[in-house]
Formats: structure tokens, C-alpha cells, sequence
């Protein structure tokens, strides 16, 4: 009885499971947020988070109309770095959306 090793393994697993799919949305969606706390002034990165990726779309939360316009105009450097942590995702753009509250799991609070 022959073994395979789990690095053999893995790879095979993860794309039967669509993981690897969502791996990469979740890589995408932390460089969009590591582009938005740079962007952000100190003490204000709280204010935005990338929620979703969806149909080449970075859904963004904001709880301010300032943190909207600012996060409007860096929109190129937001979906270069998405696409540097995961390049195979298909990302064209960004949608930046008001929210009264950004809760601590991520969900978008109207």
C-alpha cells in the first residue's frame, strides 16, 4: 500500500473543495484593506474595510463620507494590491458603500 505525502495531496483537495477559490478572495480582500490603512489618516484606519470580492468587484464598507471620497480616489492603488496578493483573481474595480457600523466579524451594518 503506497502513501502519498500530504503536500501531494493538498493541492488536489483544496480545488475540489472550492477552497482554493475562496483562499483567494480572502488574500484579495486583505491587501485591498492593507491599501486602505495605508491610505487612511492615523487613527482613521478603522473607518473602511474591503467586505466581499464579487463579479471583479471589491465591495468597500465606510463610516464616513471623507473616508468614501478619499478611498474613491486611490481606487487603482486599492485593486493593485489586491491583485499583487492574489494575481489569478479577475479584479476591476471597486464599490464603496456607507455603513453606519463595521462590526468586529466583518458584516456590513446599515
Amino acid at each position: 500500500m503506497a502513501f502519498d505525502s500530504l503536500k501531494d495531496l493538498l493541492p488536489g483537495a483544496m480545488n475540489r473543495g472550492h477552497i482554493a477559490e475562496q483562499v483567494a478572495i480572502a488574500r484579495a480582500l486583505e491587501g485591498a484593506n492593507r491599501a486602505l490603512e495605508g491610505a487612511l489618516p492615523s487613527g482613521r484606519d478603522g473607518d473602511a474595510r474591503a467586505m466581499s470580492l464579487k463579479d471583479g468587484v471589491i465591495m468597500i464598507a465606510c463610516l464616513n463620507a471623507p473616508a468614501m471620497r478619499l478611498i474613491s480616489r486611490i481606487e487603482r492603488e486599492v485593486v493593485a494590491s489586491a491583485l499583487k496578493e492574489a494575481p489569478k483573481n479577475d479584479i476591476r474595480g471597486i464599490r464603496v458603500r456607507l455603513v453606519q457600523r463595521i462590526s468586529a466579524a466583518g458584516d456590513m451594518l446599515e
